[in-house]
């Protein structure tokens, strides 16, 4: 019995070192030195070891913060967005200053960075970009009103957004493929103009 408890009480130690609690982490982050942790009621944590955390202040509340980007050769090195379109940047990963995200309200599901640029998609469909992380600018994705956007993802110049509906949406210079609600997914060379293809995903849920 003694023994039960001892190994019950060791796994709760483990389960809760985060910080967390029973609060959801939505995503992880690495930047070569200190990892992040996100999550739900404006969680973020940070570490060295990913045993030791420390709280940060994200300026969050306790809006869901659902994504997390990093771009290192930028000013603005940490991106972070969640629920009621809130995005907020930070130089040093302590201090998050709020940005003005084109008016968005829904909730944004992923951010990308790749060659100076930031790519943020919400779940009302709608995609932001910035080449500074401070002024963002609203894009025709094809996505709004039609599906949320669920996961982005890069490469080189290449950018690749995904939603639902059962579309596949790519180019012939696409080297990754990301996925979501339904299959649908967009590609773009310039994170302005997208793609469109017909592929056999139906309306199966796909996220990454």
């Amino acid at each position: 019995g003694i023994r039960d408890i001892s190994v019950w009480l060791e796994f709760r130690r483990v389960l809760f070192r985060s910080g967390f609690g029973i609060t959801a982490i939505n995503a992880f982050k690495y930047d070569g030195s200190n990892y992040f942790a996100i999550g739900g009621s404006g969680v973020l944590m940070t570490s060295t070891d990913t045993i030791s955390w420390i709280h940060r202040t994200s300026g969050f509340g306790t809006t869901n913060i659902a994504s997390i980007a990093y771009a290192s050769d930028q000013t603005e090195k940490y991106i972070i967005g969640g629920g009621n379109g809130i995005l907020r940047s930070s130089t040093d990963s302590i201090s998050w200053v709020l940005r003005t995200s084109a008016a968005i309200t829904s909730q944004y599901n992923d951010i990308g960075y790749n060659n100076g640029i930031y790519l943020a998609g919400s779940s009302g469909g709608t995609v932001i970009s910035s080449t500074n992380a401070i002024t963002w600018t609203l894009r025709t994705s094809l996505f709004a009103g039609l599906t949320a956007v669920n996961s982005i993802s890069q490469n080189n110049n290449v950018w690749v957004i995904a939603g639902g509906t059962g579309i596949l949406n790519t180019s012939s210079t696409s080297l990754l493929s990301s996925y979501g609600n339904g299959g649908l997914l967009r590609a773009s060379t310039d994170a302005i103009t997208w793609f469109t293809r017909t592929a056999p995903f139906n309306t199966e849920n796909i996220y990454t």
